[in-house]
């Protein structure tokens, strides 16, 4: 029961932050490209996937985008759409590359920045039907690639002091 209590405090605490971080980011847009942000909420969601498991890292996915968009009021909107569908295309990549034990943290979030940029991208050519949306691609990867590894090497370092300290 203490541990249960102990874990939904942890995860309750990590979505807010995650939230808190996604918030400040729209706020205060960091790159050139329009929409293009550096992703600092999934260094919370890479976290929680690695300390964790998947059914957590999906839950506070899904619990992060709906509460973001329910507060900047995009529920349902394109954004929302774009956000989730390339937030379930990146966790999925993920999960399966973690799974594989192939790449470490630092490979495994390069490859779900880049199939988030797939998924927004698969969103948008949906919503606005055309396949014409596709030609932005390379630029979201401009940028996305470089904020991959950012977030990699960031959620990496985490790992490694939450493991020292033991607080979460």
């Amino acid at each position: 029961m203490r541990e249960n209590i102990k874990r939904i405090s942890i995860m309750s605490s990590l979505l807010a932050f995650a939230i808190v971080l996604n918030i400040i980011e729209i706020m205060v847009p960091v790159l050139p490209v329009p929409g293009a942000k550096i992703g600092l909420s999934n260094i919370i969601t890479l976290y929680v996937l690695y300390r964790f498991g998947y059914k957590e890292s999906i839950f506070l996915l899904f619990s992060r985008v709906i509460c973001v968009s329910i507060i900047t009021g995009t529920l349902f909107g394109i954004i929302f759409y774009l956000g989730l569908l390339g937030g379930l295309f990146a966790i999925n990549s993920m999960i399966i590359l973690k799974k594989m034990n192939f790449f470490g943290v630092i490979g495994v979030s390069l490859i779900g920045s880049v199939f988030h940029n797939l998924g927004q991208v698969i969103a948008a050519a949906l919503i606005v039907e055309s396949v014409e949306v596709v030609l932005y691609l390379p630029i979201m990867l401009l940028t996305s690639v470089p904020s991959g590894y950012f977030i990699g090497i960031v959620t990496k370092e985490l790992l490694i002091r939450s493991k020292k300290t033991s607080i979460i």
